[in-house]
């Protein structure tokens, strides 16, 4: 019982530590040692436990504890956060909980052998096993955590690791699931480290084992260094940009929910012109305006019209006209009137004040935006009726749309001649030697459009930036950079703004590209393709800034590529391992051969220092049809086991050789029966005289037997 006590707290303090890695009041940013020890009290709870079912329970419980303190700001969800907060903790330590039964799943495997094996060093790879697959476990658990429908990738041990830009350059190779296997493995291989410090029995077993831990922390030590040194050049060398996108970031500081549209407009539109005229005092020109999701509350696109009259005092389509720039704002789409079906968008404005299209956020916050399983009549009673929480939420958008707009400064430059010219040509002159004046004129003037004059981007919605399944489409459309909407306005508290904004930051390292957030309370921030935040707003400020966004050169990257390849290998490798390990049992040779019934025992006669015989006596399990029976005067008898078994001395005596002298054979012969049938309860008697050894022993050291004087026998 104490026992199970220990192990509860562990699981406890392993949430609490993990809670203060990540982001928090105390450090916005969290701290990344503790992210390196937080997983340790966890691991020794699971490596203790006895079943499944306790297993299950412990992960479960620090994932619960995990949910609880970091994400407590969902309580503060439109006046019913209790349910999106309970409901989203409940899921989260059922997911946590199958993640402890894959890991437990390998040390239920261990046999007591093994365990011995391992105590007394002659197994030399029980840790690293142990470390590397809970590395995996841990792993696959965070990925499937953070992505489908149901996805949440909050309180995940890789947002600890924001503060350490060189460790975090590995993510546009194996994205953030590579840090989590780094700080998982080295998790494991401190509380292995802490196990054998405990546990040590003598010097020589203690000693072995050392060098066996020695082996382990090698690994995640010689990742890190990898780590280090690509991500020094990376961080360094993030390259040069190839153009900028001079932008007006609004960070209004209006929740939508509780201030009138007029008002939430008349700020935004204030707050745009002095972002303007601080750009026209640069002298520059505005190429892009961003405003926050959630600004326009009618929908689109019927309320076209309705935004040409609305304010009253300066309309919204008079506002953008006026500035002369496009524009992308939060609203509502009517997808289809007949069926009610709205989604959550970004409006996109041209420059002369026109509705040009719309973005639908493709990821919907579970539980927020639209309530899981909501078709079923039942569930649909349950929250209508029942619960009173409208289960008519937004459905998800149809189409990965891209958004490209002119940029001022390069309107007058010309087409570089080698744009979208093809790698072979012609220039032929006919036969007077007269050149083609429409081929020439290709080499005087490039009439196609120029790039450079040009920037194309995407809008994903709110926490869609924490998401590979829409982030990595929108950048594989043709995105130059990422462009993200949000409104977090709702949440009352700066924990909840920073822990968005870190889980988000990972997307411009990932895909080597410049991320723009533009968020109604914050944290509204420039993030360049390092990491590095390049200009930001504080949380709950209402403020706006121009800034001129470097866009850098579009190279696909390895995870732009192949996605989450390296999550995906770790599902992968645990269901493979244990399907093969599953079979193995099933079909294993001694459950086919030997019947647990069916079993023998072995005396081995021995000699101890002193000359004196014992026997040993070992359990076996054997088959039936595997004894061949022979006659019973080739058998040895033992009466107090009832059981008989070939003699050592009959198989020595087949092994001599054929060619011996029959008086020398027969006098073997005669000594071997004597000395093979004995009373098993009579008492060893000592030898008054000297026993010779017989000829064959020596030609066979394994086997040893109490050589007797044949007087009284």
């Amino acid at each position: 019982m104490i026992s199970f006590i220990l192990q509860v707290f562990c699981s406890v303090f392993s949430g609490l530590a993990l809670s203060a890695a990540i982001p928090s009041s105390f450090y916005i940013f969290g701290i990344p040692s503790i992210g390196l020890i937080a997983l340790i009290p966890l691991y020794m709870a699971i490596c203790k436990s006895r079943s499944f079912r306790e297993a299950f329970f412990l992960t479960s419980l620090q994932v619960l504890t995990v949910h609880l303190t970091s994400c407590w700001w969902l309580g503060n969800f439109r006046g019913f956060g209790i349910f999106a907060l309970g409901a989203s903790a409940i899921g989260t330590a059922f997911e946590g909980g199958c993640c402890g039964l894959f890991f437990f799943a390998l040390l239920s495997y261990r046999t007591r052998t093994d365990r011995m094996k391992e105590l007394a060093g002659s197994d030399h790879t029980g840790m690293i096993k142990r470390s590397i697959w809970f590395a995996l476990c841990y792993t696959a658990w965070e990925y499937i955590k953070s992505t489908g429908s149901m996805g949440f990738p909050w309180g995940t041990i890789f947002m600890s690791s924001y503060r350490w830009k060189l460790i975090t350059q590995v993510s546009d190779i194996t994205g953030v699931w590579g840090i989590t296997f780094l700080f998982s493995l080295t998790n494991a291989a401190a509380a292995e480290a802490v196990q054998l410090f405990l546990r040590k029995r003598n010097s020589e077993h203690f000693s072995s084992s050392l060098r066996q831990l020695k082996s382990l922390v090698k690994l995640p030590a010689f990742l890190f260094l990898l780590c280090l040194v690509y991500g020094t050049w990376n961080y360094l060398f993030p390259g040069n940009p190839v153009k900028h996108v001079n932008t007006v970031i609004v960070q209004q500081n209006r929740d939508p929910w509780e201030t009138d549209e007029s008002e939430t407009l008349k700020v935004t539109m204030n707050l745009t012109r002095q972002a303007l005229e601080n750009l026209n005092d640069r002298n520059l020109e505005a190429d892009l305006v961003l405003w926050s999701e959630g600004v326009l509350s009618h929908k689109f696109p019927g309320s076209e019209g309705f935004y040409q009259d609305y304010p009253a005092k300066e309309s919204l389509s008079s506002f953008i006209k006026n500035t002369g720039t496009p524009f992308i704002i939060g609203g509502d789409t009517a997808i289809d009137r007949k069926k009610h079906i709205n989604s959550n968008s970004a409006i996109f404005y041209d420059a002369k004040g026109k509705y040009s299209g719309f973005y639908s956020k493709m990821q919907l916050v579970p539980f927020a935006e639209y309530i899981p399983f909501s078709d079923n009549a039942f569930i649909k009673y349950i929250m209508d009726d029942v619960v009173q929480y409208g289960s008519d939420g937004w459905e998800p958008g149809f189409q990965h749309v891209l958004f490209k707009i002119p940029l001022k400064s390069a309107r007058h430059e010309e087409t570089p001649l080698n744009v979208g010219r093809e790698s072979r040509a012609v220039i032929a002159l006919d036969k007077n030697g007269n050149s083609d004046s429409s081929v020439t004129e290709q080499y005087k003037k490039n009439k196609a459009e120029n790039p450079d004059a040009f920037f194309s981007f995407t809008t994903p919605i709110c926490f869609e930036d924490s998401f590979t399944a829409v982030c990595r489409q929108l950048y594989n459309s043709g995105s130059e950079a990422f462009m993200n909407i949000t409104n977090d306005s709702w949440s009352k508290t700066p924990v909840a703004e920073y822990q968005h904004f870190v889980v988000a930051s990972f997307l411009a390292i990932e895909y080597r590209t410049t991320l723009v957030r533009c968020c109604n309370s914050g944290y509204s921030a420039v993030v360049l393709p390092n990491g590095k935040i390049a200009a930001d707003l504080m949380p709950f400020t209402t403020d706006a800034m121009a800034v001129s966004v470097p866009v850098y050169l579009r190279k696909p990257t390895v995870f732009a590529v192949f996605g989450d390849y390296f999550a995906l290998s770790a599902i992968f490798i645990i269901i493979a391992a244990v399907f093969l390990r599953a079979l193995k049992e099933f079909i294993s040779p001694e459950k086919l051969k030997f019947p647990a019934s069916a079993k023998i025992k072995i005396c081995i006669i021995t000699e101890n220092k002193a000359g004196i015989s014992t026997d040993e006596a070992e359990e076996a399990e054997s088959t039936g049809p595997q004894l061949k029976e022979e006659p019973e005067s080739k058998k040895t008898v033992r009466r107090r086991t009832g059981k008989t078994v070939p003699s050592s001395e009959e198989k020595e005596k087949k092994s001599l050789p054929a060619k011996k002298s029959g008086r020398t054979a027969k006098k073997s012969s005669e000594t071997a029966e004597k000395k093979t049938v004995k009373k098993s309860t009579a008492a060893v008697k000592k030898t008054s005289g000297t026993a010779k050894k017989d000829e064959t022993a020596s030609k066979k050291p394994a086997v040893r037997r109490t050589q007797k004087k044949t007087g009284d026998s």
